[in-house]
């Protein structure tokens, strides 16, 4: 259904099922990369109401991946990472990772990471994430073979896992009521925060000290900036958006 609804704004007034065939396979291929279960998916779907393609000409699989990829479709913000492997591919072989989406570079790779890519063999780790303000969020990890000019992608959902100490995009821009755990900080579950991080919104950290330290006036800042408050265990117990001037 996503791939469908990403592809229906593009169709016009002259489009025909074929061209609604076509770019449904293009961005499967575009979202979960060639040889993903999702691009076949979505071909052998068009086959079966009889829609033909240069993937499966009528109806006969010619699928000619030798390749896999073992990687998760969703994470939790709280594992602050994950791993993403080739299967097929030698271990040896150079191949390029990219994370695509927003705050990109704030991601850390294993490997030799450069901004959002990394050099690394048929396996990657993620091993920390940036902190974003709302979730969940939706990046695109993006391998290419260099040897064999063989590209991959997996599209990847990050999810708050916790007691909705987060709000989703339609709390945090105030489109409907927030059920945030953290809106209701004044009961009895109250803790007292020990530490202050302040990020902007690219989540890019602007602050980051005890509690008893944090000065908002001192923080050279024009702009909306979010506030996170933690216990001493590093438990979330509050986030809040404020405007700095200074």
């Amino acid at each position: 259904m996503e791939i469908l609804m990403d592809a229906l704004p593009i169709m016009h007034k002259h489009s025909d099922i074929k061209d609604l065939m076509e770019m449904t396979i293009r961005f499967a291929s575009t979202l979960y990369g060639r040889c993903s279960d999702e691009y076949y998916a979505v071909a052998r779907a068009w086959e079966k109401v009889c829609v033909f393609n240069d993937i499966f000409p009528q109806g006969r699989d010619i699928s000619d991946c030798d390749y896999s990829l073992d990687a998760p479709y969703q994470v939790c913000l709280e594992d602050n990472g994950f791993d993403m492997c080739l299967q097929g591919a030698g271990t040896t072989d150079n191949i390029t990772w990219t994370i695509i989406g927003s705050n990109s570079t704030n991601f850390n790779m294993s490997g030799t990471q450069i901004g959002n890519s990394t050099q690394s063999n048929n396996c990657v780790q993620i091993t920390s994430m940036p902190i974003y303000p709302y979730y969940p969020r939706t990046i695109t990890v993006d391998g290419y073979w260099t040897s064999t000019g063989f590209r991959f992608q997996r599209r990847l959902k990050i999810i708050d896992c916790g007691e909705k100490d987060f709000p989703t995009c339609e709390e945090y821009y105030g489109l409907k009521p927030s059920t945030s755990s953290l809106d209701n900080v004044q009961n009895n579950n109250f803790k007292l925060p020990q530490k202050v991080i302040v990020y902007d919104l690219l989540g890019k950290i602007i602050f980051n000290g005890n509690y008893h330290d944090y000065q908002p006036s001192s923080i050279n800042y024009n702009g909306i900036l979010i506030v996170v408050l933690t216990d001493k265990s590093g438990e979330v117990i509050d986030v809040k958006k404020s405007l700095f001037i200074n």
